[in-house]
């Protein structure tokens, strides 16, 4: 049995870090190698992993001073004894077959990554949904599909990862929305990508808590997608591939103006980021002028709802631009995407 390396980053986490670690060591995979590495928390979080590391010789725990998500993260890949590593965050926590079941996939399509469904927790009502990943197959690769890029979702967990994919050029930075900075290409390198068609990985949605929840981290995104151009700019791939690259930008953006301009707030952060945008892209100019156009259709309004945009980027005399003739009426999620990523192709 092969070991594989388990990385959990915790800041200040005390309320949660039990019911994390208890998942891990519970897995029905047992050869595991546990790395607890506390970045610098100033609550009781290390006095929790070292009463773990007492329990299950499997633990190891690393204290350090606080400098960020993406640092822990790479500090637990520099570490890690073992060619094949997962990461699970401080307040989330894994169905028991997890690293199973990823395991028997990986082996199965001799993938380099595999991914699974997630099931995501609202912190404020406990109320559970499971969200797919949108793959049809088991195993799927960038060079083929380069919608992959996209679909395998721009975070490290509820991954199972060779850890040969962790060059020194695509590890994290240490701002938030790291992730963004790193996955895709790392999705890109990728050979082979499996799939697991079960949700497996539990998400905490922690919207009082959380750092990527908060607005002050608006220019973090900017950052990230920025680093994501830089290296794609010296990364080989395809136009297809490139045009992945693009869509990420878009949704990323889309998701900051759905979570705080509506809100009211953050107005400058969120134009800041927009306009820094436009030198790649001219979608990205007058953002803060964004609309929501109706075609009349319930389910393709639906669809355009996933892409976030200015008027004059989409409708022309009052008409969408873009001809949707070649769509049915879109009648699941998976369905609605297809025709979001078709209009940000064209944007």
């Amino acid at each position: 049995m092969q070991e594989i390396t388990v990385i959990v980053p915790i800041y200040n986490e005390e309320k949660r870090i039990d019911r994390c670690v208890e998942s891990i060591v519970n897995q029905t995979y047992k050869k595991l190698d546990i790395l607890l590495i506390d970045d610098g928390s100033t609550d009781g979080s290390l006095a929790c992993c070292r009463r773990w590391e007492k329990k299950d010789r499997r633990i190891r725990v690393i204290h350090k001073e606080n400098e960020g998500l993406g640092i822990a993260r790479n500090l637990g890949i520099a570490l890690a004894r073992n060619e094949l590593i997962t990461f699970v965050d401080a307040d989330d926590w894994l169905d028991k077959r997890f690293i199973e079941l990823l395991m028997k996939k990986m082996k199965q399509v001799d993938a380099e990554l595999v991914v699974c469904d997630i099931l995501y927790w609202n912190s404020k009502t406990s109320e559970c949904e499971i969200s797919k990943i949108r793959f049809e197959t088991d195993v799927q690769d960038a060079e083929t599909e380069p919608a992959v890029i996209n679909r395998v979702r721009i975070f490290a967990w509820g991954k199972l990862w060779k850890k040969s994919l962790f060059t020194d050029d695509l590890l994290f930075p240490s701002w938030t929305f790291e992730d963004i900075a790193s996955i895709p290409l790392l999705a890109c390198k990728a050979k082979r990508i499996g799939y697991v068609n079960q949700g497996l990985y539990h998400y905490w949605r922690n919207q009082t808590e959380s750092l990527s929840a908060r607005g002050e981290n608006i220019p973090d995104i900017g950052k990230s997608l920025h680093l994501l151009q830089r290296r794609s700019k010296d990364y080989p791939m395809s136009d297809k591939q490139r045009l992945e690259i693009k869509k990420i930008m878009i949704a990323q953006v889309r998701m900051a103006y759905r979570r705080w301009y509506r809100a009211g707030k953050y107005y400058e952060s969120l134009r800041n980021l927009s306009d820094s945008l436009a030198v790649y892209y001219s979608c990205f100019q007058e953002y803060e002028n964004m609309t929501f156009a109706k075609t009349g259709n319930e389910e393709f309004d639906r669809s355009l709802d996933h892409v976030v945009y200015s008027e004059s980027q989409i409708m022309e005399n009052g008409f969408l631009k873009f001809d949707l003739s070649r769509f049915s009426t879109p009648n699941e999620e998976a369905e609605r995407w297809k025709i979001a990523e078709y209009i940000m192709e064209q944007m």
